[in-house]
Parts: structure tokens; C-alpha cells; sequence
């Protein structure tokens, strides 16, 4: 059936590059001069308003005295490398004295085992695993946070990299997929080449300030007008 949809579509739109290449790996032929890649977008206006927020920790009961503020928003599943960024508190508390905060947002069938794990490495003071949020309030949180570190696996293109970066947040991720055509390296963000923990508390430690600036500016291109635009202009 998808052959034949296809085969008989006069337009075939991709929401990034990674996007076209995954469907290229299911071996079914396209004919490249229908393909459109539209990015997909995201309310930087809304994003800007919410900025305005209290402080979330005081919303969340959560101590402020911490030194560094790390944000994750994954499901707990073995393909995002939440017990990565868990070693990675571990690691800056250790070598690098230092008193982190990492909030995770989000739930899954790993639950159970990272929080053993946050016990058994005593980092109960350090890691907090909040379950589901709305987006609303990831964006507050983005708003308040400095780090926002994403070892992800088969990403396609994550919205959630794009609103972090439009908080002016460093934003860490694998270097896999999609995130290739957001980040670059050094510039408004960080990749990733091997998801190890010691590389992510040294890229955490190293990080140059002046990617939230060139974050935020990067990010003006994914705003969802353009995105509808696009579509307008490609349909209508």
C-alpha cells in the first residue's frame, strides 16, 4: 500500500532529512523530484511568553542550591540513555565537585530501575524523575535550567531539542539523525559522539556560554509559521 501511495502521489513531503533517509531504507523507490522536506515548527512566540513564569522549583517544592541545572524529557526506554546522563551526575559530582541537579521528565518501563539506580549511587539530592508533564510546563522548566542533554537513539527530528534551544538553553545530544541538522557542534549546541558519561559531565564542564545566543538565533528558522507557510505554499 505505501508503494502504491507512493507511486501515485504528485507531491511527498518529509519533516527532515533523516526522515527521507529512514523511508529510504525500507527499499521503496521514490522519485526524487516530488520530494519536499518541510521542517516541522514550533510556537516561539508562546515560548518567549512563558519565559515570564515564576520560579518552577519553588512550583515543584525542589532545593535551589544547586550549581548546575540539567533538563532531560525522555520516556524511560533503553533507547534514550536516561542511565547515561544518571552516570554523568555521578561523574561531575565526583571529579569535578560539584553539586548538580538533573530533572527528568517523562515515564516508561524503566522507571523502576532508574530510580534503584539513583539509590543505590546515593544520588537522591541530585536526580529528580518527575513522570509526565505538560508541555507548558517542560517549557518553564527550560526556561529556568541551563543544560538540556538528550542521548537519544533513531532520532528523526525532535521538537523538544528545538524549544530547549529557543529558551537559550546549551543543549547536548547524540549525534545521531536529525539532531545533525539542528546542532552544530561547538556553535548553538553540542553532539555527542559516544553516549558515555564522562563525556557528557567534560561537555557539560566545557561548554562556551555563547551557544544560548547562537541557539536561540538558529532556532528562528523551525518557528511553525514558516512551517505552515511551506505547507501553503506547496499545497494551496
Amino acid at each position: 500500500m505505501e508503494e502504491e501511495s507512493i507511486k501515485a502521489a504528485d507531491v511527498i513531503t518529509f519533516p527532515s532529512l533523516e526522515a527521507r533517509k529512514l523511508f529510504s531504507d525500507n527499499k521503496i523507490a521514490i522519485d526524487e523530484s516530488k520530494v519536499k522536506i518541510i521542517y516541522n515548527g514550533i510556537d516561539i512566540e508562546k515560548i518567549k511568553q512563558l519565559s515570564n513564569s515564576n520560579n518552577i522549583l519553588i512550583d515543584y517544592g525542589i532545593k535551589e542550591n544547586h550549581d548546575l541545572f540539567l533538563l532531560n524529557v525522555a520516556d524511560h526506554i533503553k533507547v534514550k540513555n536516561i542511565s547515561s546522563i544518571i552516570k554523568a551526575v555521578y561523574y561531575l559530582k565526583r571529579e569535578y565537585n560539584r553539586n548538580p541537579l538533573l530533572v527528568n521528565v517523562g515515564i516508561g518501563p524503566e522507571t523502576n530501575y532508574l530510580q534503584k539506580m539513583i539509590n543505590e549511587m546515593a544520588l537522591r539530592d541530585n536526580v529528580i524523575l518527575l513522570g509526565s508533564l505538560s508541555n507548558d510546563e517542560i517549557i518553564k522548566f527550560m526556561n529556568y535550567f541551563d543544560y538540556f542533554i538528550m542521548a537519544s537513539e533513531r532520532v528523526v527530528f525532535d521538537l523538544v531539542i528545538l524549544e530547549a534551544m529557543a529558551c537559550g538553553m546549551i543543549v547536548i545530544a547524540n549525534n545521531n539523525g536529525g539532531n545533525k541538522e539542528i546542532i552544530e557542534n561547538g556553535f548553538n549546541g553540542y553532539l555527542l559522539n559516544e553516549i558515555r558519561a564522562e563525556e557528557i559531565a567534560n561537555v557539560v564542564m566545557e561548554a562556551n556560554e555563547g551557544c544560548r545566543a547562537q541557539a536561540k538565533n538558529s532556532v528562528e528558522q523551525f518557528d511553525s509559521s514558516i512551517m505552515v507557510r511551506e505547507y501553503e505554499m506547496l499545497y494551496c
